[in-house]
């Protein structure tokens, strides 16, 4: 089960970090605000790492995620509370939903750059770069894709491109 969730991993890694800011804290009798919310997101996605690359991705991902759905659908799909804060954990995702979150994502950085990274941080000594290299060669953007919604959307142990992309990353360690 856990070679199955590196594709979660990779792209979630970031976005599964506790968002504990009490600055992002905002009243419970309010709606969820853009202000509040983007940087609850940014601190998600960023999952507790920082430095000026990480920071600038973050930053992408939130903004793209607020133009691609409403605060409203933020709260419905469970990653904003209907208080309005950026929750601690990524819930799964409804396919249009974790659609979003993909295209948000890999409009900031490359998947294969993701995935190394993630990486790295579970296999010490991790060649990043040639990781990255094997990934980008080993799976098609598209499958990618595929593989990554699957996985946000909980279908990261049935579908194909899911297990393909877990294979890849297997193979490049």
């Amino acid at each position: 089960m856990r070679a199955l969730l590196v594709p979660f991993v990779a792209v979630a890694l970031m976005a599964l970090a506790a968002c504990d800011d009490d600055t992002l804290q905002q009243n419970d009798d309010a709606p969820p605000e853009r202000s509040i919310v983007e940087p609850g997101l940014a601190r998600l996605y960023a999952g507790g790492l920082s430095g000026a690359d990480v920071e600038a991705e973050s930053a992408c991902f939130a903004t793209g995620l607020l133009d691609a759905l409403t605060l409203d659908d933020l709260v419905d799909a469970g990653v904003v509370g209907d208080d309005g804060v950026v929750v601690e954990t990524a819930p799964m995702l409804t396919v249009d939903v974790a659609t979003a979150w993909v295209d948000a994502a890999g409009a900031c950085a490359p998947y294969p750059e993701v995935a190394a990274r993630a990486e790295a941080l579970r296999t010490p000594g991790l060649d990043e770069a040639g990781f990255a290299r094997c990934l980008d060669a080993a799976v098609e953007p598209a499958r990618v894709h595929e593989a990554l919604v699957a996985s946000l959307s909980g279908r990261f142990d049935t579908d194909p491109a899911a297990a393909e992309l877990t294979a890849a990353q297997e193979s490049c360690r």
